[in-house]
């Protein structure tokens, strides 16, 4: 009997104690923490911005002088692959059919000329922006047909002179 009763006191005592901690688990409210962050205008607000003194003036004539130096002379080579260009394609083709004429002699006219690809490796010697002096040298891949009735295709280097500005020759070279 004793026993019993030991075992109905530990009983009795844990049910109490569970009883207890249910209380106190139910009786107290749980504690929220309400994080606070700062907005952007706080963060802002914070931002420290320097006075950075302004450079002082330079003298950039020279820098000014080598800029313009190096674009008259990008000027003057675009305006003579532009006269170049122009030349070979006047009027039809004309002068590009005699140049294929006169090397290859199986072309009817200028008519017979399908196509003119014009590669964009364009190369420029002794180019003087100054005097407007210079040599542009063109490649082109041209499709015609010759008088047997057949496609042919050929490449061609144009080389163009100038002098003073003026179109002062220009020969047409078979290449490979």
């Amino acid at each position: 009997m004793a026993k019993e009763n030991s075992n109905l006191f530990i009983g009795l005592a844990l049910g109490v104690l569970l009883v207890l901690g249910f209380m106190t688990a139910f009786a107290s409210e749980p504690e929220v923490k309400v994080l606070e962050y700062p907005s952007a205008k706080d963060i802002a607000a914070l931002i420290v911005i320097p006075d950075v003194p302004s450079a002082p003036a330079l003298n950039d004539s020279k820098v000014n002088e080598i800029y313009k130096k190096i674009f008259e002379e990008d000027k003057w080579e675009k305006l003579a692959e532009e006269l170049a260009t122009e030349e070979w394609k006047e009027h039809d083709y004309r002068d590009l059919y005699k140049a294929l004429d006169d090397l290859f002699g199986d072309i009817h006219d200028e008519d017979d000329i399908e196509y003119v690809k014009f590669d964009e490796s364009t190369d420029f010697d002794n180019m003087d922006e100054d005097d407007k002096d210079g040599e542009v040298t063109q490649y082109l891949k041209i499709k015609y047909e010759d008088e047997s009735g057949e496609d042919r295709k050929v490449y061609i280097t144009v080389t163009t002179e100038f002098d003073d500005g003026d179109l002062d020759d220009q020969e047409f070279v078979e290449t490979d």
